[in-house]
């Protein structure tokens, strides 16, 4: 495996899906080993488990709000250095997914070798109403099953390095339940959601936006979307088999988090 960043700097605009706020991010190439880090007002926040936290509906690095679908993207696409510098702190929402981010970071250049972190030996992590399980492999591959009885929704959906990302995935666009809307607002939830970049999925199995779904499994291919994301939160590429059910940012973390203190993930 070998490491690989951006060509050249470019930058997206747009609301930020939480907080409704205007906010802008800026990808540039980083040395060759400086990994992934955002950067907001001077200060630098490294991507990796001492800076990642969850809340409901988001993953954070450091003060950074929702960052998980340009990781997704940078997972995707096998991008391992970046300097993401960002005015506000959210990423913006932009369609809902990581195809814009695809679209920006298409362009890469090869650099050394690295070594992955591994998934060393199985493990199973159970919190969060979902459960995690993690085997080893020769590549990346990440599998997440859905259950939606309130949507008329369950299914799977699978991604491994080398399959692709941004066709099959990053259009995937983040999800409510019609009902739940006005109580996701009032919890602070989704001020900067509309039809343009959420799909609000209707009781008896439809969407309210314009044209209905991307995909018929549109909610379960964004739900492996964020796992994809959060597996960035790592800091390190990893190699092995990733499976998660009823999956949530909370869940992701805590999951990674034991794996890392439990042996499970390493370098090996």
């Amino acid at each position: 495996m070998r490491r690989r960043r951006v060509r050249a700097a470019g930058g997206l605009s747009g609301m930020g899906l939480h907080s409704g706020v205007a906010v802008r991010a800026l990808v540039a190439p980083a040395p060759w080993g400086a990994g992934i880090a955002f950067e907001v007002g001077g200060a630098l926040f490294p991507v990796g488990m001492d800076l990642a936290h969850a809340v409901p509906g988001a993953s954070r690095v450091g003060p950074i709000s929702t960052p998980e679908h340009l990781l997704a993207a940078l997972v995707g696409l096998g991008i391992t250095d970046a300097r993401v510098t960002v005015e506000g702190l959210e990423l913006p929402a932009l369609g809902g997914g990581a195809a814009e981010w695809c679209d920006l970071l298409r362009a890469v250049e090869p650099g050394p070798a690295v070594a992955p972190w591994r998934v060393l030996r199985p493990y199973a992590h159970t919190a969060h109403g979902g459960e995690v399980r993690l085997e080893p492999a020769e590549t990346l591959r990440v599998e997440v099953e859905v259950e939606l009885p309130e949507a008329r929704l369950s299914g799977s959906a699978r991604w491994e390095r080398g399959m692709d990302f941004c066709g099959e995935v990053a259009p995937a666009r983040t999800f409510a339940l019609e009902r739940q809307v006005e109580a996701l607002r009032a919890a602070g939830r989704g001020r900067g959601a509309s039809l343009k970049n959420t799909a609000v999925l209707q009781a008896d199995g439809g969407a309210l936006n314009p044209g209905g779904l991307r995909w018929p499994d549109e909610p379960i291919r964004h739900k492996l979307l964020d796992a994809i994301g959060d597996i960035g939160l790592l800091g390190h590429p990893l190699v092995g088999e990733v499976w998660v059910r009823r999956g949530s940012h909370l869940l992701h973390l805590s999951a990674l988090r034991a794996a890392l203190a439990a042996g499970a993930i390493g370098v090996g």
